[in-house]
């Protein structure tokens, strides 16, 4: 994981909530007691988790942590009192930021963690397979303008522009997107 913003009204919210992080968290962490340093902080280090604390003295707590949330894609949570709990949920669900109520009893929050945690875990998987086959569809398309332009202006049917990009590959010991693009290079400019 890397950094860890907690945002809190007071210094002894701060630090209970870097108390209970810090197992699961040990990644830098930055402390701040208001909305404005937060927002001017989050850009120090790439953020995993974001806790905030409300009240803020400066601006609504929902508001940065949706903001935050968006910017910074980390995992965030909002800690709000237990009566606000549910209107604040209901608030943010779209932004991708947690709620709980306070007082929360220590297992809860835990809980509540472990889940965000597994969650991200589970996002950045799919963000890596959506990379992977983004890098294969872009080879594929590469390879086909390249078949298309071998096709075009040496005459070979689709199968020979095929194997010849292969074979290429193979002699040169290139990716076949490296010589798809040397072979555009060449008829296309």
């Amino acid at each position: 994981m890397t950094g860890l913003l907690i945002a809190a009204g007071n210094r002894k919210a701060a630090d209970t909530l870097l108390s209970l992080l810090r197992p699961f968290h040990p990644a830098r962490s930055l402390i701040t007691e208001s909305g404005a340093d937060a927002r001017r902080r989050a850009g120090e280090l790439p953020l995993s988790l974001i806790v905030i604390h409300a009240p803020l003295a400066d601006e609504p707590a929902d508001r940065l942590a949706m903001d935050l949330a968006a910017q910074s894609g980390a995992m965030t949570l909002l800690i709000v009192r237990q009566e606000d709990a549910a209107e604040t949920a209901a608030r943010v669900a779209d932004s991708g930021v947690a709620v709980i109520g306070r007082p929360f009893q220590r297992e809860a929050f835990l809980q509540l963690l472990r889940s965000l945690m597994a969650a991200q875990a589970r996002v950045e998987r799919m963000q890596e397979e959506n990379r992977k086959l983004s890098a294969r569809l872009e080879e594929a398309r590469l390879v086909g303008r390249a078949k298309c332009a071998l096709i075009r202006y040496r005459g070979l049917t689709e199968e020979e522009a095929h194997r010849c990009i292969e074979k290429e590959a193979m002699d040169t010991r290139l990716p076949k997107r490296e010589v798809a693009r040397d072979i555009l290079r060449t008829f296309e400019g």
